[in-house]
Parts: C-alpha cells; structure tokens; sequence
C-alpha cells in the first residue's frame, strides 16, 4: 500500500523504495493528476481518494 498526496508525485528522491506498479492500493488526494489516476488503474492497483 503506498500513502502519497499529490506532492510526491513526480518529485526526484535520493532514495529508490518500489515502482509504481508494485503496489496493489494507493491512497493519495483529489489532487493527484489524471496521468497518475490512469496509470494506476491501468496496474490494476485500487486508487483511494
């Protein structure tokens, strides 16, 4: 499960945790670009809003 608000999106970290794609559920705000909508469910994760 990965827990993110719009803000970590795209934002470039010296640490590399997981892919995308590796997480079944994401939890994030209203404010989360459709980009990121589509391509989590395009993993077949659940996106909580």
């Amino acid at each position: 499960m990965l827990l993110a608000d719009h803000s970590k999106f795209d934002a470039v970290r010296t640490a590399h945790f997981a892919a995308l794609e590796q997480f079944h559920v994401v939890v994030s705000d209203k404010k989360l670009p459709k980009a990121y909508r589509d391509l989590i469910q395009g993993y077949g994760a659940q996106l909580v809003i």
